[in-house]
């Protein structure tokens, strides 16, 4: 075996046991896995937030838009707080968040395929069939918002199980 294709191999394995563990994770803690994703997402707020706000003070561009970037750092830094602090309804907001934004992208690539399939002559009925399912998802998902966001933080798990395992067998047919 090639030097090259020992560090794919290994890049593989390090990658497939990643996905592995942290779909383990999410699929057996459910809240606690989402909890520690908001956190994270709330320390990089913070981040942004100060990064954004040092270069927009201590920049020394005058850019006009200064006051603004300022506002927006501050805001970044006060969100972040918040999802830190109360890191009990930080999971549960990330997962409300994640499937009313879903709900709405579903929707609305829904009523895209629609305006699609009726230009289209061919497959017709399956684009047609597509977007309703669409639609209907992301209306359930709206008017569901906790249950829906479980189930797509649970799907999620399984295919990060699914894929580490998937990396970890590709890894042992490497040569």
């Amino acid at each position: 075996m090639t030097d090259f294709a020992k560090k794919v191999r290994q890049s593989i394995i390090i990658d497939g046991l990643i996905s592995l563990i942290i779909g383990i994770f999410i699929v057996v803690w459910p809240g606690i896995t989402a909890s520690v994703a908001a956190v994270m997402i709330g320390v990089g707020f913070i981040s942004i937030g100060s990064a954004k706000f040092s270069i927009s003070v201590f920049g020394g561009d005058g850019n006009k838009f200064r006051i603004i970037e300022v506002i927006l750092s501050i805001l970044y830094i006060i969100a972040g707080i918040f999802i830190v602090v109360d890191v009990k309804y930080s999971g549960v907001s990330l997962l409300l968040v994640a499937s009313v934004l879903t709900g709405i992208v579903w929707i609305s690539e829904g009523i895209t395929q629609i305006t699609d399939a009726i230009e289209w002559k061919e497959h017709r009925v399956l684009y047609t069939i597509l977007a309703i399912i669409n639609i209907i998802a992301g209306v359930s998902l709206l008017f569901s918002p906790l249950f829906g966001g479980l189930f797509l933080w649970m799907f999620f798990g399984i295919t990060l199980i699914t894929v580490g395992i998937v990396k970890l067998v590709q890894s042992v047919a490497i040569n």
